[in-house]
């Protein structure tokens, strides 16, 4: 994410799109979320927001997790899938001139990206605070949460690789937070 190109928001408006820039600026965050995608289906913004709410301790239930996804899923299939397509497809002729064309499809799907998280961002509030597990348990609770609701499995593989990923993530927000 090239910060002149997303939308500018402040901190206290959404501070998930605040966190979300800032560590999926670092590059194997960044390419680890992609593999989670392209391999597993798997929503960005979604795990985003599940480590988010790992990092302030609050839970996402299987109710909460459903919702998300019901939400997200035809604004998801509708609009930002449609315009990642064309992005790709852009890629390959994107050639010398032609590669504006390809940036401000980018900008494009920044913009559709930064909807799906004001829409998760809105439910922040109404989630349960749990200060009881340790970071790690609540973002495999989280995610847990996330992955039955859309039938996702196996479980332990995948858990596995997205606690590591969970795990780069704390450890860059906890060390570069203002």
């Amino acid at each position: 994410m090239n910060l002149g190109t997303i939308p500018q928001v402040s901190a206290t408006a959404n501070p998930f799109w605040t966190f979300s820039c800032t560590v999926y600026q670092q590059t194997n965050i960044a390419k680890t979320a992609l593999q989670f995608q392209n391999q597993w289906q798997l929503n960005i913004n979604i795990l985003l927001f599940c480590s988010f709410c790992s990092l302030h301790q609050r839970r996402l239930s299987k109710q909460n997790s459903q919702q998300l996804w019901q939400q997200l899923a035809q604004w998801q299939r509708e609009y930002t899938l449609q315009i990642r397509k064309l992005r790709q497809k852009l890629k390959g002729y994107s050639k010398g001139e032609d590669k504006s064309l390809y940036q401000l499809m980018k900008q494009v799907e920044l913009h559709f990206e930064y909807q799906e998280q004001q829409i998760l961002f809105g439910l922040f509030d109404s989630l349960d605070q749990d200060d009881q597990k340790n970071l790690d348990d609540l973002f495999i609770t989280n995610t847990s949460n996330y992955l039955d609701s859309i039938n996702q499995f196996p479980f332990q593989e995948l858990q596995a690789a997205l606690l590591l990923w969970f795990n780069e993530i704390k450890q860059y927000w906890q060390n570069h937070r203002k």
